[in-house]
């Protein structure tokens, strides 16, 4: 296999040729280690586009996550006929690319139905989902409520029925929250906020490891061996895709996210992420209740 069969086949996928990429791969003398991942990730991409075709949910990062996974793929390829410094450094930069789109496509799908509402509720009326945090408050401290408060709740529970792309359930599935379970809500409310942060990181990430995997695409041998000897480049091996200092799940050695918030949603002066109201003492270990059962008992009502 020549050097310039991987140049032509990264040509391909430069041009969005990709299908035409895979073709020209899998004609070469291949193992069939490699050939199984090129045929996963075929059938991934065919995947990808029939739900595109059909306007089901797909994204663009789901696609950048299998073009990462063919350029991985392809310089294990080649690093198993011609191993350099080059090739092994592109390798690590493009496999995490690749699982740094997998968990931004994992973090950018709801967790849960409730999640799901409450993204359609900010995006379609974000004053009606300011209301709704308020009133969260409210309910978990338990203090100042009118005598009326129940109806208060079902009063906004149609308001919420009238919001664009939400329906009836929807609102059904929120108010029950309020009533029976806010701390609950509050911890979903919390869940979404940590994506939301843990997002904004993995997108500075990608930047940052794009821009380093260009300089590796036109560096020479020399000019590689002088950048790992002054740092510029870095051992991604077991590299967390949110960077050094992060955990997995985007919390650092302290337990703290890019928002500067622990799991519970308090920063280090035990401020909680919906204001003062809230305390550590209003929660415990147990405020994340399983809220997929949640989901299940109301769909059941």
């Amino acid at each position: 296999m020549t050097k310039k069969i991987f140049e032509e086949v990264r040509a391909l996928i430069g041009s969005d040729k990709i299908h035409e990429a895979f073709l020209t791969v899998k004609h070469l003398e291949l193992n069939q280690e490699y050939l199984n991942d090129l045929i996963l990730l075929e059938n991934q991409l065919n995947n990808w586009e029939h739900r595109f075709r059909m306007n089901i949910g797909t994204t663009d990062t789901e696609r950048n996550r299998i073009t990462y996974g063919l350029l991985a793929t392809l310089s294990k390829i080649e690093g198993s006929n011609q191993k350099s410094t080059k090739n092994h450094k592109q390798y690590e930069v493009e496999s995490l690319l690749e699982r740094t789109f997998h968990k931004l496509a994992e973090l950018e799908s709801p967790s849960n139905q409730t999640e799901h509402i409450l993204k359609q509720l900010e995006r379609s009326n974000p004053e009606r989902y300011k209301q709704l945090k308020n009133l969260s408050i409210q309910l978990k401290k338990n203090q100042n409520l009118p005598n009326n408060i129940d109806n208060i709740i079902q009063f906004f529970g149609r308001q919420l029925g009238s919001v664009e792309q939400l329906t009836e359930h929807d609102a059904n599935i929120i108010i029950q929250l309020l009533l029976k379970n806010p701390a609950t809500l509050i911890a979903t409310l919390n869940d979404k906020r940590h994506k939301e942060a843990s997002i904004g990181l993995l997108e500075k990430q990608i930047a940052a490891l794009k821009a380093k995997y260009e300089k590796i695409k036109i560096a020479g041998i020399a000019s590689i061996a002088g950048a790992l000897s002054t740092a510029l480049f870095f051992n991604t091996a077991n590299e967390s895709v949110f960077g050094k200092g992060y955990d997995e799940n985007a919390y650092n050695m302290n337990g703290y996210d890019p928002d500067g918030f622990n799991r519970s949603g308090f920063d280090r002066n035990g401020q909680h992420f919906l204001g003062e109201e809230l305390s550590p003492e209003d929660f415990d270990d147990s405020n994340h209740d399983d809220n997929d059962d949640f989901d299940d008992e109301i769909d059941a009502d």
